[in-house]
């Protein structure tokens, strides 16, 4: 729980150290005593290199780093001073705090003068006296940053057990009485020195720091411990197995005695519980001093193993791996752990005849095993492609003993669909009567059977008039154990009360779900009646999930308009795995879903994941809207796109439970844990709202602290381009071209670093694979990733697709950017020369039909309203009131000399229902003009035949309403080559400008011809198919791997497609000559902005694209309601050229930007606040 007794530290992120935490690494490479090339480049004052270090270090997990510029040739002042000021301007490292190392008072001070946020300094001691001891940390305090602590004093350090603790309670004593230093603040070094060295005094080197451990933990309140793990093993350099083992084992004892936190560089992955039991026998004897012998033994055991490949995997006699010879228990936890499944089904089998009920396996044996591996993620022991495999795992065990667990099958097979609860004879009977059934159907279950036959719901198969037992059902989804009855009259008499309640018991006994509607229902709501039924298939859980559910159940979702759902995936397995249910209602899910499946499966926690800005708005609509109803139910929320501050400031003042937000999959269990145990719940809920309101003032009064130009006087310092010296170059191709490239060539443009980041890996490619933390499993994920790319690649899994346009343009009025006309596409030529625009007020008709017209028009309306077939009659059932999301819709509906089936003129949205007649040449000539002059007037027009909407009709409504969703109004023609760009508003420092993209492209007052381009990309189309095809298989770890390989294919594309912009189609850098290392660290000429970017975040700039290059025409990639692009493995953006081009992040604006946007853009300032939130400044 964090409290005010608990170690605090932060960046820009705060850090608490508390006994929930995990235990903190401190990174260790920028520091010259330690790193060479650190020390090389500080040398050589090339900082910015030093800085990658130092980021590396962050990407691969360091929790806080550590500096030390303590160096016989350098001015260790200037260089602490420089090397921390650079930090402060990176935020992705300045996100860590510091730890300020020296021996030297004067460079310590000067680190605490320009340290962000609150550090640590290693360190002080006893060692020169109390005098200059309390001098030293009376300074720190005042610095306001925490200390380590060394047990040293005046006679030397302390290397036994009384020393340590006469030394640190004599440190802790001053600090805390005569200082009134923090307790909690204070970080004892205990020294920790090597083993084995052969000397008799260095025996209880090891044991002696763990009891002084539990001793200060126990003895001196608050106080936290640290140490560098690596001095333990020293003896044995060169001998990495065991090292390893005994870094493991001495972590293990250290954290189990109190140490919190320390520099731990060993080259392990190994897990405590997996070290050879030989091997770890001579290692803890050593470390414990069990024995007399234990040196030798140890040294003898090291040399005859050494070059041995691991004792883990070493097979017996009989060539089976020696864990085969432990308990099923032991096999089926070494499984799950190391994500095997070779032998799974083998040892739930063994499992299964030892146990009196099936479902046992899973709540001990198996969940056992995944606590294991929940807590050995949480110790920071696993990483997380391990854990997904485990998931893996997991889901084959369950599905294995399903059929053990399910309800009875029937007898004899699925050929006879005969259940053993019915006799013989009453068989017979019942299929007699359930054939009369099925050729006499009611006239609402022949129209729901209409849509479910044919796998028409979400792709279940449905049975109709099915025999269970001794009753027949109307409609049964067996994989689903779902029963669906429509009721007529007579289920209105008492006797027939009854009789349903009885089968509905009994159905239920045996696993069933029964749901009933009346005939009315279907006929008259039928959309809705699909809806529930989508719903229960889509919650409905036959098998349990990898979970058993008893730590809590949680809904996770991605929210309405977003569609990346890699992170919650990820999120849900390792919760899975920590014994949680969840129900995923996966992407692009409106709130109300989301509110009714919460109350009605009585979910504990709702997660809520989003990737860009709009999905920030939708999060704080749902806080509202739980609000309103009183729903209590905490929410945990994560994405890239969120943030603690945002989730402080926008969501949690609208919700009165709790909110909170969760960075990343390793936190996600112990707050779902805090969340929800009853002993700490309401403490945490508490200690959160109190963090969060502290975070929100303090956020907001930093904002309004922040000084701003206005938007006049920032456009007056904007970023100055000589464009009399500057000539744009001519690009070789003006206009807009379909690239089509085969997958194998973007291979080589791929940048591996955000793969290994999407599964929390964090370090640069290809270092990261020799890691001395993550090398092995991010070695092991990269071989997955490779033998799956070949896949892809050789069997065609995914099609890339893609569209750029490159426009003569010119900056105007400051910060919007006109592309200049071109030819006009054919629905603008046909608009020209039409003319028109839609009257739907007052006439109901377009302009361009004549009063003769229109009333002849109007007689065969009429008529057809009165004759539909009975596609049209079908679909209107759904279609009219509102049926589909609140959207109205006119049938029979005159549009200029045109009548249509259906229109939404809201959204511009018609809908044709074809019979057969559509098929003569004649017919699809006489279609073929009436789209196109419809299309002209700005409608979009999809076409269904009769066929379609009679045996699909949920797949129907589904795609109108993806097109309700992301359908885009045209925008006016004016606008059609305007791109709008917003400017940085905040004060800059002397002589740095508030730039603006617009800066980039030459005013048209320059006489300048200049030009810009504009693309969209993707390789998402086949992806989701075959993560579904993995998913069906129980295989989260392929499921998720191929979303990740998905995504790095399409920025290969982009950066691909951007190459052959630079060299060949624009041709302004025709003689680039760059290795992959170098595109990837952008070193080209020109930038590629992306709106929904910090230097372009305004994700409206995207209908302007797709307009320009007729996106969805020519490659089919979507906008969602909420500027997502779909398919996810997308991306989009701008290309500039001039070589003064960079990026920048735009920061916050004020709201006369924000007014002066609207006003351009033509929309209200509320819409344009709605877009803009993240980046305006409160006020």
């Amino acid at each position: 729980m964090k409290n005010k007794i608990n170690l605090q530290l932060s960046g820009l992120e705060p850090l608490f150290v508390d006994e929930n935490s995990v235990f903190v690494n401190v990174g260790e490479r920028t520091n010259v005593t330690g790193s060479r090339k650190f020390l090389r480049l500080i040398k050589e004052e090339k900082y910015d290199e030093a800085l990658d270090i130092a980021r590396a270090q962050v990407e691969g997990g360091a929790q806080i780093i550590d500096v030390n510029m303590d160096e016989g040739m350098l001015d260790g002042v200037f260089a602490m001073t420089k090397f921390l000021n650079l930090i402060a301007a990176e935020p992705d490292i300045a996100r860590v705090p510091v730890m300020i190392d020296s021996s030297k008072w004067e460079i310590i001070e000067a680190g605490l003068k320009v340290i962000q946020g609150k550090g640590v300094v290693n360190s002080i001691s006893l060692k020169e006296g109390e005098e200059t001891f309390i001098h030293h940390a009376k300074l720190i305090k005042r610095y306001g940053a925490a200390v380590i602590v060394m047990a040293f004093d005046e006679v030397g350090q302390a290397d036994t057990y009384e020393r340590r603790i006469e030394i640190c309670k004599r440190s802790y004593d001053v600090l805390v009485q005569k200082v009134g230093f923090p307790a909690e603040d204070i970080i004892f070094d205990p020294n920790i020195f090597p083993v084995a060295t052969g000397m008799e005094e260095h025996r209880r080197n090891a044991i002696d720091f763990f009891l002084a451990t539990k001793w200060i933990r126990e003895n001196l309140p608050y106080a936290n411990i640290s140490g560098g793990v690596s001095n333990v093993s020293f003896s044995f350099r060169g001998n990495d197995k065991v090292r390893e083992a005994m870094h493991s084992a001495f972590l293990y004892h250290a954290i189990n005695h109190g140490m919190t936190m320390g520099i731990v560089n060993p080259e392990m992955l190994e897990i405590y519980d997996e070290i050879d039991k030989e091997l770890l026998e001579h290692v803890e004897d050593v470390l414990l001093d069990r024995r007399d012998d234990a040196t030798e033994r140890l040294l003898e055991y090291a040399e005859r193993i050494k070059g041995d490949g691991s004792p883990l995997l070493r097979r017996g006699a009989g060539g089976e791996a020696q864990w085969r010879n432990g308990s099923v228990q032991e096999r089926l936890t070494h499984s799950l752990v190391k994500g095997l499944d070779e032998f799974i089904e083998i040892d739930v089998e063994e499992a299964r005849q030892q146990v009196a009920r099936p479902i046992e396996v899973i709540e001990n044996h198996l969940m056992n095993g995944m606590n294991v591996v929940g807590d050995l993620f949480g110790s920071g022991k696993m990483f997380l492609p391990q854990v997904v495999k485990s998931a893996r795992v997991m889901k084959k065990a369950v599905a294995y003993l399903m059929p053990y667990i399910s309800p009875p099958t029937p007898e004899g097979g699925a050929d006879k669909q005969k259940w053993k609860t019915a006799s013989p004879t009453l068989y017979a009977k019942l299929k007699e009567s359930a054939k009369a059934m099925r050729n006499n159907p009611t006239e609402a279950e022949k129209m729901l059977w209409n849509v479910l036959s044919d796998k028409g719901v979400d792709g279940f198969k449905f049975r109709r008039q099915h025999i269970i037992g001794e009753y027949i059902v109307d409609f049964v989804c067996l994989e689903k154990q779902l029963v669906i009855e429509v009721d007529g009259a007579v289920h209105n008499n008492k006797e027939q009360i009854e009789y349903n309640r009885l089968s509905i018991e009994w159905l239920e006994s045996k696993g069933f779900k029964v749901i009933r509607f009346k005939n009315d229902e279907v006929l008259n709501n039928l959309f809705q009646t699909i809806e529930i039924i989508g719903k229960e298939l889509n919650t409905q859980l036959v098998a349990p999930p990898s979970g058993a559910g008893g730590a809590g159940k949680i809904l996770m979702a991605t929210v309405k308009g977003d569609v990346h759902d890699i992170g919650k995936n990820i999120v849900s397995v390792v919760l899975a795995c920590n014994n949680f249910e969840i129900i995923d209602l996966g992407v692009m899910v409106p709130p109300e879903k989301i509110i009714d499946t919460a109350i009605k499966e009585k979910v504990d926690i709702i997660g809520l994941s989003g990737l860009i800005t709009p999905s920030l708005d939708e999060m704080v609509y749902l806080a509202k809207e739980l609000d309103k109803l009183n729903i209590k139910i905490p929410v945990m929320i994560g994405g890239a796109t969120t943030s603690r501050a945002h989730t402080a400031v926008k969501i949690a003042p609208e919700y009165q439970s709790t909110v909170v937000h969760v960075n990343d999959a390793s936190r996600a269990v112990t707050v779902a844990s805090n969340l929800l145990q009853e002993e700490v719940k309401d403490e945490y809920a508490r200690a959160l709202r109190e963090e969060y309101d502290a975070l929100r003032d303090g956020y907001l009064n930093r904002s309004r602290e922040k000084n701003f130009l206005s938007i006049e006087e920032a456009r007056k310092n904007k970023f100055q381009i000589d464009w009399n010296a500057f000539e744009p170059v001519k690009p070789n191709f003006i206009g807009t071209k379909a690239i089509d490239v085969e997958l194998s060539e973007l291979v080589s443009y791929i940048d591996w670093t955000p793969f290994f980041q999407s599964w929390e890996l964090y370090g640069k490619y290809p270092a990261i694979l020799t890691d001395e933390v993550v090398g092995e499993q991010a070695t092991n994920l990269f071989l997955d990733a490779q033998n799956m790319l070949e896949k892809i690649i050789s069997e065609k899994w995914f099609t890339a697709k893609g569209i750029l346009g490159i426009f003569p343009a010119n900056t105007v009025n400051d910060d919007d950017i006109e592309v200049s006309p071109l030819a006009p596409t054919r629905a603008e030529a046909n608009w020209r020369s039409n003319g028109g625009t839609p009257n739907v007020v007052s006439k109901q008709f377009w302009e361009t039909a004549n009063p003769m017209l229109y009333e002849e028009l109007k007689s065969k309306s009429k008529e057809m309203r009165n004759q539909p077939t009975e596609a049209e009659k079908m679909l209107w059932n759904v279609l009219s009131n509102k049926g589909i999301d609140g959207f109205k819709f006119r049938r029979q509906h005159i549009i200029g000399q045109y009548i249509v089936d259906f229109v939404c003129l809201e959204k511009n949205l018609i809908i044709e229902v074809d019979g057969s007649i559509h098929n003569t040449q004649e017919q699809i000539e006489h279609d073929k003009m009436r789209n196109e002059w419809l299309e002209s007037k700005g409608f979009e027009v999809i076409r269904f035949t009769n066929t379609e909407v009679l045996t699909h009709l949920f797949e129907t409504v589904e795609k109108i309403r993806q097109r309700l969703s992301s359908k885009l109004i045209v925008p006016p023609l004016g606008a059609r080559g305007l791109f709008l760009t917003l400017r940085q508003q905040s004060v800059k420092t002397a002589g740095a400008p508030n730039i603006a993209l617009a800066d980039f492209i030459a005013p048209k007052e320059s006489g300048k011809q200049d030009y810009m381009g504009c693309f969209c990309v993707t390789t998402g189309f086949g992806v989701d198919e075959k993560a579904k095809e993995y998913e069906q298989q129980l295989d989260d770890y392929n499921s998720i791997l191929v979303k990740a390989l998905g995504d790095r294919f399409a920025e290969a594309f982009a950066e691909y497609l951007h190459e052959k912009v630079r060299k060949e189609i624009w041709g302004y850098a025709s003689d680039e000559n760059l290795t992959n290392e170098e595109l990837i660290k952008e070193s080209y000429k020109g930038i590629r902005p992306a709106p929904g970017y910090p230097a372009c975040p305004d994700h409206l700039e995207k209908p302007t694209i797709w307009k320009l290059l007729e996106v969805e025409n020519q490659i089919g990639v979507k906008l969602t309601e909420s500027m997502a692009m779909w398919p996810a493995s997308s991306v989009s953006g701008y290309y500039f050229a001039n070589p003064q081009s960079k990026y920048f992040g735009l920061g916050k604006i004020k709201e006369d930007q924000v007014c002066d946007y609207a006003k351009r853009r033509g929309i209200s300032v509320e819409e344009a606040t709605k877009w803009l939130a993240p980046n305006i400044s409160p006020s």
